[in-house]
């Protein structure tokens, strides 16, 4: 044998042994809608340990069992997730399952850049209009995220990932949440930015 083909049939094993070393084999289902690969490590009556991967670096966390809906560990299935009145779990099994489908898709589809773009734009103008006075930077990040809580949430059908949920009552409630949630956060950032920026172009160029 060469050294050449030693040296490839080396390469490979050791390639082979790392691969195997950071595969992440499990998945945890969120009652969030999130989904995560990872490596559960323990799991016991109260929380899930796991171990996942974040920007190259291996990461372990445990999460309360209350807010997992289900995992898959060395390729079993596992439901946590129960009908319960008490704690507000009023949703059947099937139920819950499509909620969940659609905060997922609300959280992975939709789409908030427009909000933020008004709200930088707005803000922007009012900062400069104000002269960079502090009601004309403070008030319009209070009123226009506050405002995105009013208007109704439309669903798109590109962005349902399952048909048969169109038209699904509990499904849009699902996504409805997260969708709500995502364009006060986008209003938000984008009132901040305009604002400041606007602050800044009229002391630093106007003034």
């Amino acid at each position: 044998m060469t050294l050449r083909c030693l040296t490839t049939l080396i390469f490979i094993g050791i390639s082979f042994i790392i691969n195997g070393q950071t595969a992440l084999n499990d998945t945890i289902f969120f009652m969030n809608g999130d989904i995560l690969q990872c490596n559960i490590i323990d799991d016991s009556q109260i929380e899930v340990v796991f171990e996942f991967q974040k920007r190259k670096k291996r990461k372990q966390l445990g999460v309360h069992k209350s807010e997992i809906f289900g995992i898959i560990n060395n390729g079993m299935k596992e439901l946590y997730y129960k009908e319960n009145e008490i704690v507000g779990d009023d949703l059947t099994i099937s139920e819950a399952e499509v909620y969940i489908a659609g905060q997922r898709d609300a959280r992975e589809l939709y789409k908030t850049k427009k909000i933020f773009y008004t709200g930088l734009g707005v803000t922007l103008a009012l900062s400069i209009a104000g002269e960079a006075g502090l009601l004309a930077m403070t008030v319009p990040i209070i009123i226009y995220p506050a405002a995105q809580y009013i208007p109704y949430i439309k669903i798109k059908g590109e962005t349902i990932v399952n048909p048969n949920h169109k038209f699904n009552l509990i499904y849009a409630e699902g996504y409805e949440g997260v969708a709500r949630g995502k364009r006060v956060m986008s209003a938000l950032k984008g009132a901040a930015a305009g604002s400041v920026i606007g602050a800044f172009f009229y002391r630093l160029v106007l003034q």
